[in-house]
């Protein structure tokens, strides 16, 4: 699951990928109760601190499926991001490098 939700961001500020694809609004549903089973097993487990994780996937999640509903109001996700103040960084770094 870690890895799933890892991967779906590593496009950040590009997009958020559902496997191989870009993610559709109808997906984002299922996606953030893979979030939520996450959550619930990461914090019975206490293995990892995967708070940041977690929050990234919902709050980028929410913004993307915002996004694509506006489509036609911004250049792209990165500008969604940028005009809707929401913070990131380059999400490949974050999580496969440290």
């Amino acid at each position: 699951m870690k890895s799933y939700l890892e991967f779906s961001l590593h496009e950040i500020p590009s997009g958020i990928l559902d496997g191989m694809n870009g993610v559709s609004v109808s997906a984002i549903l299922d996606m953030l109760h893979i979030v939520d089973e996450f959550q619930y097993l990461s914090e019975r487990l206490s293995l990892n601190d995967d708070s940041a994780l977690i929050a990234d996937c919902r709050k980028f999640y929410s913004a993307y499926e915002n996004y694509l509903k506006n489509l036609d109001s911004f250049k792209n996700f990165a500008d969604y991001l940028n005009k809707n103040g929401i913070e990131y960084e380059v999400y490949s770094n974050t999580y496969y490098y440290e």
